[in-house]
C-alpha cells in the first residue's frame, strides 16, 4: 500500500507506550480493534495529554461514521420485526417458518451473511460464477436458498424504505464510503488489528488518497505480514521471536473442579490479578468465589430479577392458553399456574400479600395436580362454588390473566403498567433492588425503546406478526408482545451501587480484550481444544470450501486470529499460568496451542504440574465453612436412631387403633419411616409436575369410569337383584357408548392434554380399551358367571364404605388394634351365598397382598364366607388377562397365604414397637422421600457398617 507506513513492535515493548513515545499525536485519529484497547489508550493519554487534537475510535465506530445516511437505521428488534414482516408466504414455507420467533435465527444469519458480503466486497450477482470458476461444488438447494435470500433482501429493502428506514447492509458498502468527515485529521493510526476485511482495506486506501498519514501498527515480526493485502501468514510460536515471558506454569487437570482449585491456589501463591477466559457470573463454580478477592462485577443480568420473572410467568401462561372449540372455552394450564404461584413475588402481585391466601390457592392447585387435572377454564366453571374463598381467589387470579390477554398492541401493554388494575412495578422490586440498583432506570428505558417499535410505524398490524396455532387465538397478540418484551429485557443488566473495594481484586477478562494490553502475571483458564481454539461450527448456507472460494473468512482464519491473541498474551506477560484439562471419558484434550508452547519454548521457562481428582467434599466444606454446625456428627449417622422416628403410642395412635388401607399397608411394608410421614402425620409430598400426556393414572380412571357406566346401564335394565346376564352378548357398540359418555365427562375434559396425543389416544388407546373391556366380560363368562343369577356390586355402590374399617388384629401387649379397609372395583355374589367374587381392574402394576386384604375385609373377618368360597382376581384390561389370587401362591393353600400375611403384618407392627419408624434394610425401599429420610447417608454410612459387623 502506497503512502502507508508500517510499524512493527516487538513483544518486549508495550505497544500503547510505544505509540506515545514514537509518534507525534496532534491532529491524530487512533483506531483500535476493541473497546477495551481504546479505553486503555485513553487512560494512558490522560497522563500525557498536552492539549493535542486526538480522537479515539474502534474500527466499528469508524465505519459507522464513514457510511452516513439521511434515513434512520433499523437495529435490534425493529430490524428482525421488519425482516419477518417483509417475508412472503412463499419465503416462510421455503424456510419452514410459522411464527415470528421462529424467524429470528434466520434473520440473524441473513444480516450476518450480507454484512460479510459487504465487508469482503463480494458481489451477490457474481457468487455462482465465482464458485463455478473455482471448481467448488454447488448443490441445487444452495442455489435455491441463495436466490431466495436475494429475493428476500430486495423485498426487505423495499419494505423498510417505504416506511422511511434503511439498514446497514445497504449503507455499509464501498460505493457509499465518504471520508470527508475526517478532513481535520492529519494522521490516522491503526493499532494492532490482526485481520482486515477488504472493505477496511479500501477505507485505508481512501483515507491515504486524501493526503492522510496512515500508520499501521503490528505487534508481529514484519516477515509475517503482506503489506499489500495486510494478510498474516500462518505461524508457529517459534516464528514470533522473543517476548517478556520469564515463567510459564502449565497445570493439567482432570475436570473443571480441579481447574478451579488450581486457579485458587495460584491466586494465593502467585498473587494473580488477572484471569482470562473464565466468566465467573456464568460458570456454576463461580459462585464459590468471594467478592472480597474476585471482582465478580457490579452488574447482574435482568433475568435474575423478580420483575423479569413476573412478566415471564405471565407470558408463559398466555403462551399455553388453549382454545377448545367444541365447548368454546379458553383453557388455562394448571402446570403454568402452579409454577407462577410457587414464585412468591408473582403470587403477591396477582393475589395480594396475605400468606394464607397464597397457601389456599396452592393447596387447591396441588389437589388438581393430584387428581391429574391439566387445565381449568378461564371462565372459572371448574372451580367449585362450595368454597367461596377459593372461588373468589381463583377468579381474581383468572381476571388478571384476562387483563393481560386483552393486550392487542404495545400501547395497550404499556397502559397496564403502574395503573390501579394493572401491574405496579414498585411491588415487584426487592428492597435491595429499590435501594441499591438502577433497575427502575433500566426497566423504563427498555420500556420506552419498546414503545418506539410501534411508534416508528414499522409494524401497524400485530395480528400478522404473532400467529401461533398452538396458542388460543384470543391470546396470540398478547403472548407475542409479552414474549417480545421479555426478549428485549434478556440482554439488559442492572448495576449495583457498591462501595469501592478495600484492596485490589482478581479481574476476569475475555481473551479478545487482552489485545494491546500488558500484564505482569495472568492465568488463562480452560485452555482445551474446542475452547481455545473454539470448536469448528457449521457455517450458514456456504461450506468452508465455498466460503474460501468467495473470499469470506473461514474457520482457519478465525483459528489463526485466536492463536495470535493467545500467543501474544503469553509472550507479553512475564508470568503466565495456563490451566488446562485432559479427560478421555468426556473427549476433552489439552489445547494444541499449549502443546505447541511446550514443544517450542525453552524448557527452563516451563513447569508442568498435574492436579488429580480433588476431594470435592473437603474443598466444599472448606470454601463453604460457616459459623453454624450443619453437619451431623459422625457417631450419630452411624447409629440407627438417626434414621428412626421413635414410636409413641399415645401420640401416634390416639384411639389405640391403626387403620390400614391397602396403600397404607404397602407403605408400611416398604418403608416405615415414610409410612410415619405419609400415613401417621399425613405430610405426603406434593407433586409439582403435571403429566403433559395421557398419564397412566388418567387411563386407569377412564377404564374404571367406563366399567362403572356399563354396570349402571346393565343393572338399570333389571328392576331388582338378583340379575341374570349373558355376558357374551355385551357388544363393543354397547361398550363404546359407555366410553363416549366417559370421554364427554367433566373429569376427562379437564384432564385431557388437548394436544397431538389425542389422535393416538382416539385411534390406538380407545379401541384397545374397548377390546379389553369386551374381553373382561368374556372372562366373566369363562369362569361361569354368565346366565346365572347374581348379585352385582360395582365400585360406586361401595362409595359410602370408603372410610369404613373393621378390626383385623388385636395386639394386647401393645394395646393396639389393627383395622383394615378398602374398596374393590367389583364384587359379585351368588344369591344362595355359596360363592363370592372380587375383581380389581388394572391398567398397570399390582400386588397380590391387595386381594388378600379385600377377601379379609369383605368376607372372611366378618364370617360371611370361608376361604374356599371366595375368589379374587386382578384383571389387566390392556392385556386381556385375569389372574386369581391362587395363581400367585401355587404351592400354598389359602390358609397358608392368610397366615403368612398376618405374620408379616404382626412382624412389622412389632418392629415399630421395638425399633420405631425406621428405614428398611433393603435398598429397594429407600428411594421414597430420600431427601427427608437422608437415605443417602443411611446407605453409605450405616448399612455398610452393620454388614461388616454381621
Amino acid at each position: 500500500m502506497k503512502s502507508v507506513q508500517f510499524k512493527f513492535i516487538p513483544f518486549t515493548r508495550n505497544i500503547i507506550e510505544t505509540l506515545w513515545q514514537d509518534s507525534a499525536m496532534n491532529n491524530s485519529l487512533l483506531i483500535f480493534p476493541t473497546e477495551a484497547g481504546k479505553r486503555l489508550a485513553i487512560r494512558e493519554l490522560q497522563n500525557r495529554w498536552t492539549f493535542q487534537h486526538v480522537q479515539f475510535l474502534t474500527m466499528q465506530e469508524l465505519k459507522d461514521q464513514l457510511f452516513v445516511t439521511p434515513l434512520p437505521i433499523l437495529k435490534e428488534e425493529k430490524r428482525t420485526l421488519a425482516f419477518y414482516a417483509s417475508l412472503s408466504e412463499t419465503d416462510k414455507d421455503f424456510f419452514k417458518i410459522n411464527t415470528y420467533f421462529q424467524s429470528i435465527e434466520l434473520a440473524h444469519n441473513f444480516f450476518d451473511l450480507w454484512q460479510e458480503f459487504n465487508e469482503e466486497l463480494v458481489s451477490q450477482d457474481m457468487v455462482l460464477s465465482m464458485l463455478a470458476h473455482n471448481g467448488v461444488e454447488l448443490l441445487d438447494w444452495h442455489i435455491q436458498a441463495f436466490n431466495r435470500l436475494k429475493t428476500i433482501k430486495k423485498n426487505y429493502k423495499d419494505f423498510i424504505t417505504a416506511r422511511g428506514f434503511i439498514d446497514t447492509i445497504f449503507t455499509h458498502t464501498k460505493s457509499n464510503l465518504d471520508v470527508s468527515s475526517f478532513a481535520s485529521f492529519q494522521a490516522i493510526h491503526f493499532i494492532n488489528q490482526f485481520y482486515y476485511t477488504k472493505l477496511e482495506r479500501e477505507i485505508i486506501v481512501a483515507l491515504s488518497a486524501h493526503d492522510k498519514e496512515i500508520y499501521i501498527y503490528y505487534q508481529l515480526p514484519k516477515e509475517l505480514v503482506n503489506r499489500e493485502t495486510l494478510a498474516i501468514q500462518p505461524f508457529m510460536v517459534a516464528d514470533l521471536g522473543q517476548g517478556r515471558t520469564e515463567h510459564i506454569d502449565i497445570i493439567e487437570c482432570n475436570d473443571e473442579f480441579s481447574m478451579l482449585r488450581g486457579l485458587i491456589q495460584h491466586v494465593h501463591t502467585q498473587k494473580l490479578r488477572h484471569v482470562v477466559h473464565f466468566s465467573a457470573k456464568h460458570h456454576p463454580y463461580g459462585r464459590l468465589l468471594s467478592p472480597l478477592h474476585f471482582n465478580l462485577g457490579r452488574s447482574q443480568n435482568f433475568t435474575t430479577t423478580f420483575l423479569f420473572q413476573f412478566f415471564k410467568h405471565i407470558c408463559v401462561i398466555l403462551e399455553h392458553l388453549l382454545y377448545e372449540p367444541i365447548q368454546r372455552k379458553i383453557l388455562v394450564p394448571v402446570q403454568q399456574l402452579l409454577d407462577a404461584m410457587l414464585d412468591a413475588t408473582v403470587s403477591t402481585c396477582l393475589l395480594g400479600e396475605e400468606t394464607n391466601v397464597r397457601s389456599s390457592v396452592l393447596d387447591y392447585l396441588y389437589t388438581l395436580v393430584d387428581q391429574d387435572y391439566k387445565f381449568i377454564d378461564l371462565g372459572g366453571d371448574l372451580i367449585s362454588r362450595k368454597n367461596e374463598k377459593i372461588y373468589n381467589l381463583l377468579c381474581r387470579l383468572l381476571s388478571k390473566i384476562r387483563l393481560f390477554m386483552g393486550i392487542d398492541s404495545i400501547s395497550s401493554f404499556i397502559e397496564k403498567i403502574d395503573t390501579k388494575d394493572g401491574v405496579k412495578i414498585e411491588d415487584l422490586l426487592s428492597d435491595q433492588e429499590k435501594g441499591a440498583t438502577n433497575i427502575r432506570e433500566v426497566f423504563y428505558r427498555t420500556l420506552a425503546d419498546f414503545y418506539s417499535i410501534e411508534k416508528s410505524g414499522i409494524i401497524t398490524e400485530w395480528h400478522s406478526i404473532f400467529r401461533n396455532s398452538r396458542v388460543a387465538p384470543q391470546a396470540h397478540i398478547a403472548a407475542g408482545i409479552l414474549r417480545l418484551f421479555i426478549d428485549s429485557l434478556t440482554s439488559c443488566s442492572i448495576r449495583f451501587y457498591t462501595a469501592p473495594a478495600a484492596s485490589p481484586r482478581v479481574e476476569f477478562i475475555d481473551l479478545q480484550d487482552t489485545r494491546n494490553i500488558f500484564y505482569k502475571n495472568v492465568a488463562v483458564m480452560n485452555v482445551v481444544e474446542k475452547e481455545i481454539p473454539h470448536a469448528r461450527q457449521t457455517p450458514f448456507l456456504f461450506t468452508e470450501s465455498q466460503r474460501e472460494a468467495l473470499g469470506l473468512k473461514t474457520y482457519e482464519d478465525t483459528k489463526l486470529l485466536e492463536k495470535y491473541y493467545f500467543m501474544r498474551l503469553v509472550l507479553t506477560t512475564p508470568h503466565v499460568t495456563l490451566i488446562t484439562q485432559r479427560n478421555q471419558l468426556q473427549n476433552i484434550e489439552i489445547s494444541s496451542f499449549v502443546e505447541e508452547i511446550k514443544s517450542f519454548s525453552p524448557t527452563s521457562h516451563i513447569r508442568v504440574s498435574q492436579i488429580a481428582d480433588e476431594n470435592y467434599s473437603g474443598v466444599y466444606q472448606y470454601i463453604l465453612k460457616s459459623q453454624q454446625d450443619y453437619y451431623a456428627p459422625v457417631d450419630k449417622i452411624r447409629h440407627i436412631s438417626f434414621y428412626t422416628v421413635p414410636l409413641q403410642l399415645k401420640r401416634d395412635f390416639l384411639q389405640g387403633e391403626l387403620n390400614l388401607s391397602y396403600y397404607a399397608l404397602a407403605n408400611l411394608l416398604d418403608n416405615a419411616f415414610t409410612f410415619y410421614i405419609k400415613n401417621v402425620i399425613r405430610l405426603d409430598e406434593r407433586s409439582k409436575r403435571v403429566d403433559a400426556d395421557y398419564s397412566p393414572m388418567l387411563i386407569g380412571t377412564i377404564v374404571h369410569q367406563c366399567l362403572n357406566f356399563i354396570w349402571r346401564d346393565i343393572l338399570e335394565q333389571h328392576i331388582l337383584p338378583p340379575v341374570e346376564i349373558d355376558f357374551s352378548t355385551i357388544s363393543e357398540d354397547f361398550i363404546k357408548k359407555a366410553v363416549d359418555k366417559t370421554l364427554q365427562s367433566h373429569l376427562f375434559y379437564y384432564c385431557s392434554p388437548h394436544n397431538h396425543a389425542q389422535v393416538y389416544f382416539q385411534e390406538i388407546l380407545i379401541p384397545r380399551i374397548i377390546t379389553g373391556i369386551r374381553h373382561f366380560f368374556l372372562f366373566l363368562e369363562r369362569i361361569g358367571l354368565s346366565r346365572t343369577l347374581l348379585e352385582i356390586y360395582p365400585e360406586r355402590d361401595d362409595a359410602a364404605r370408603k372410610n369404613d374399617y373393621i378390626a383385623y388384629l388385636n395386639l394386647d401387649n401393645l394395646n393396639l388394634t389393627i383395622n383394615i379397609g378398602g374398596r374393590a372395583d367389583l364384587r359379585i355374589e351368588l344369591p344362595d351365598q355359596s360363592l363370592y367374587y372380587i375383581f380389581d381392574y388394572k391398567t398397570g402394576r399390582y400386588n397380590r397382598e391387595q386381594l388378600i386384604l379385600y377377601e379379609l375385609y369383605y368376607y372372611l373377618l366378618q364370617g360371611k364366607a370361608t376361604e374356599n368360597q371366595v375368589f379374587s382376581f386382578f384383571y389387566q384390561v390392556m392385556q386381556d388377562e385375569g389372574k386369581e389370587l391362587r395363581d400367585f401362591y401355587q404351592r400354598k393353600s389359602k390358609t397358608e397365604m392368610f397366615t403368612e400375611f398376618e405374620q408379616t403384618v404382626r412382624e412389622h407392627i412389632h418392629a415399630l414397637w421395638e425399633k420405631g419408624f425406621a428405614l428398611p434394610e433393603k435398598k429397594a425401599g429407600l428411594d421414597d422421600m430420600a431427601d427427608v429420610t437422608r437415605s443417602d447417608l443411611y446407605a453409605t454410612k450405616y448399612l455398610p457398617l452393620t454388614r461388616r459387623l454381621m
